[in-house]
């Protein structure tokens, strides 16, 4: 078995496309709640490229902070709140896939009751991430059926 820890960052694309399209619905919202509804094209147009720095910039974060860790023991990554936290693969009791706003997840529960970790799907090394899971993980473990029976 490998002892070395892999680890893998979120695909950049897939989360700024997401947060940009969040940021200029809720700023068309608001343009539309706006009593007056005069619209002012230059105002627009500044408003669109403040949205797409803004989740350039947060999705920058976002790239940098949310890591996921493989070795033989186990996989580290976040919950739903980003707290980060380390499961071994004998203490994974289900998987489940779902889907936050088109970004794809599986939802990896421990057998402690405490929140699940939170597993992109949309990862730089997607299939790398994949392979090693299957490699690393026991026979029979909750993470390898998940990732070997479904296409992600």
């Amino acid at each position: 078995m490998e002892d070395r820890d892999h680890i893998f960052k979120i695909n950049y694309f897939p989360i700024f496309l997401c947060i940009l399209i969040l940021a200029v619905i809720t700023f068309i919202i608001l343009v539309f709640l706006d009593d007056e509804l005069n619209v002012n094209l230059e105002a627009v147009i500044f408003a669109l490229i403040f949205c797409s720095l803004g989740s350039a910039l947060l999705s920058f974060i976002l790239l940098n902070y949310y890591k996921i860790t493989v070795n033989s023991t186990g996989v580290k990554g976040t919950n739903f709140w980003g707290k980060s936290k380390f499961v071994q693969w004998s203490n994974i009791t289900s998987a489940k896939k779902f889907n936050l706003i088109g970004l794809k997840f599986v939802r990896l529960f421990p057998r402690d009751g405490s929140l699940p970790l939170w597993i992109p799907l949309f990862l730089n090394k997607m299939s790398e991430f994949k392979d090693l899971t299957i490699k690393l993980s026991p026979e029979g473990n909750v993470a390898k059926n998940f990732l070997s029976s479904h296409n992600v």
